[in-house]
């Protein structure tokens, strides 16, 4: 795919899921330690945008990904493969079809370390490292 096409892709996806924000929360979280997610009054600025490609197996544009809790974030897979993207320790999740992006956008409401992976094929796409 040439880069211009691509990047109007995760612009339409983007402009698409752009109403939709979850909040990011650990489930060992107790109401006491629960940290407060971002309002709808308060602007979390532009959204990170993180593109991962799978194709043949091999991943690209993953790894270890630094995120500031209150940002918005969203993330592009692109895969050769039909599989689930997810990121585990939550119930977000997206399906990916060959051709097709898949986009995961929510708001980061608590600090840790998140794995993002593909279930059906459990590759590891990336590590979010949410600071406060």
């Amino acid at each position: 795919m040439r880069e211009y096409a691509r990047w109007i892709v995760i612009v339409v996806v983007i402009a698409v899921l752009s109403g939709i924000g979850v909040s990011l929360l650990p489930p060992t979280n107790t109401p006491e330690q629960a940290v407060p997610s971002v309002t709808p009054t308060q602007s979390p600025g532009p959204p990170q945008i993180i593109s991962i490609k799978v194709a043949h197996g091999k991943v690209t544009g993953g790894g270890d990904i630094a995120v500031v809790q209150g940002s918005r974030v969203i993330l592009v897979v692109n895969s050769d493969k039909a599989d689930e993207v997810v990121l585990l320790g939550t119930t977000l999740k997206a399906e990916t079809k060959p051709g097709t992006p898949a986009a995961l956008d929510f708001i980061v409401g608590a600090p840790g370390v998140f794995e993002v992976a593909m279930s059906k094929s459990e590759l590891k796409l990336a590590r979010l490292t949410v600071s406060p």
